[in-house]
């Protein structure tokens, strides 16, 4: 069994190795724009550049590493605290300044989230949007709960709470660098990067669930790792009881965040193959119904309270064939189109005939990846560079519908700090990469 496992680890550390160094290699010569329209492109990037950048963290890391052996853990916890309160207080400075207002979807969610604080919900019974989309009603409860705490409705309310979020989310991601690395240089390299990660102060304004969701994630995480740490001790079941809550408040938000239960329920059986304990894997398995009755009660109430029943929308075998269609240049793979949402109002909201358009699309796309094995590793390559290698994640792009913001925000959005913004977090994304290059090598 001890072979096994090490084979297990071995095969994870091969595939992180082989992603993050074409990843790597790729960042270091290209950077991948996501503009208007949310078409891609790819510019050339300075090899030089990175290669220094990666030098200047390097001997930073040199410089400090002394310095923050220094400090107590004492001292690192006052510091983990300070910098998450300064996220959250940069975070809440650029929703103040941005004043920005939803568009899309975000605003469909917010009307929704209006009307159920408000009481107003009768127009949302024949509501097409919710019929499509019934898990939305998650996100536009948890935010109408959130105009309650701030007896008032209005985008600020979302994105003031989203911000402080954002530092809690610091926290956490502190916390579990600590347990992963023991060591006082991860800590400090983290809490500096965590602090110069611009998308967390973009994303405080965007209301679609993205900093709440990611936030939850983290502590589900932080609460599963305490949960191992402590699996002989009582304390270790309070911890699972957690990692449950949080699982089941990301899963609420983002239904996608059941990737997070997926991984720990993979990892969990791989320690099972070392530890030879059961119970672990069977309370990680014990998440997942939680977590979907969670998620349904509360589009169930909520459904109550407007007086509708929209049912269990678009089928999920529509995303992964929408997943796996080749979109036209210049947006290319990974993009959202519209073919889920037309097929399922065409079958007059039938699941069953909806989902059987969605597999003969899937099999036309296996069936033309078998065909022709070169455009399948050129759709693959692409998927993962759309999503993985634009250094900003569409930060600018995604959040530029403003009112009436301040001048230094208007700077930004015109593009005259776009571009500086863009090449630092070119530069970062390098940094990020090469760094879990690394890990999986050692």
């Amino acid at each position: 069994m001890e072979k096994l496992y090490k084979t297990a680890l071995r095969i994870i550390a091969i595939i992180g190795s082989i992603l993050f160094f074409f990843l790597a290699l790729y960042s270091a010569r290209f950077t991948r724009i996501l503009s208007l329209g949310e078409s891609i492109t790819d510019a050339k990037d300075s090899f030089g550049m990175n290669l220094l950048a990666m030098l200047l963290v390097l001997c930073l890391a040199l410089c400090l590493r002394r310095f923050f052996s220094a400090l107590s853990q004492r001292t690192w916890h006052v510091l983990a605290i300070g910098i998450s309160c300064l996220a959250a207080l940069g975070c809440l400075i650029f929703c103040k300044s941005a004043d920005a207002y939803p568009v899309g979807d975000q605003m469909q969610v917010y009307l929704a989230a209006d009307a159920l604080y408000a009481g107003d919900v009768q127009w949302l019974k024949e509501y097409e949007y919710f019929r499509v989309y019934p898990f939305q009603l998650g996100l536009a409860s948890l935010y109408s709960l959130f105009f309650r705490l701030c007896g008032q409705s209005s985008y600020f309310a979302i994105q003031s709470i989203q911000a402080i979020l954002s530092g809690f989310s610091v926290y956490a991601g502190y916390h579990i660098t600590r347990i992963l690395f023991q060591k006082r240089l991860a800590e400090g390299l983290y809490l500096i990067l965590a602090i110069c990660f611009s998308p967390m102060y973009f994303y405080s304004v965007y209301l679609y669930g993205e900093s709440i969701g990611i936030c939850c994630t983290l502590y589900a995480i932080l609460f599963y790792l305490l949960m191992l740490k402590n699996w002989d001790e009582p304390k270790g079941y309070f911890f699972a009881v957690l990692t449950t809550f949080f699982l089941s408040m990301a899963y609420l938000v983002r239904s996608a965040l059941l990737i997070v239960w997926i991984a720990m329920f993979l990892l969990q059986l791989i320690m099972a193959i070392k530890d030879k304990k059961i119970l672990p894997v069977l309370l990680v398995l014990l998440m997942l119904p939680v977590m979907l009755l969670s998620q349904r009660t509360v589009i169930r109430l909520t459904e109550g309270k407007i007086g509708a029943d929209y049912g269990r929308g678009c089928p999920a075998i529509m995303w992964i064939a929408m997943g796996a269609q080749d979109n036209e240049i210049p947006q290319g793979p990974v993009f959202f189109n519209d073919f889920h949402r037309l097929a399922f109002i065409d079958c007059g909201y039938d699941r069953t005939e909806t989902a059987a358009i969605g597999m003969d699309s899937l099999k036309k796309s296996f069936h033309e990846w078998m065909g022709a094995p070169a455009n399948m590793f050129r759709f693959f390559k692409e998927k993962i560079l759309n999503q993985w290698n634009e250094p900003t994640y569409g930060e600018i792009q995604m959040t530029l519908h403003l009112q009436e913001p301040a001048e230094w925000v208007a700077k930004i959005y015109d593009g005259i700090y776009a571009d500086a913004i863009c090449t630092f977090m070119d530069r970062y994304q390098t940094i990020c990469f090469c760094a879990l290059l690394g890990y999986f090598i050692a």
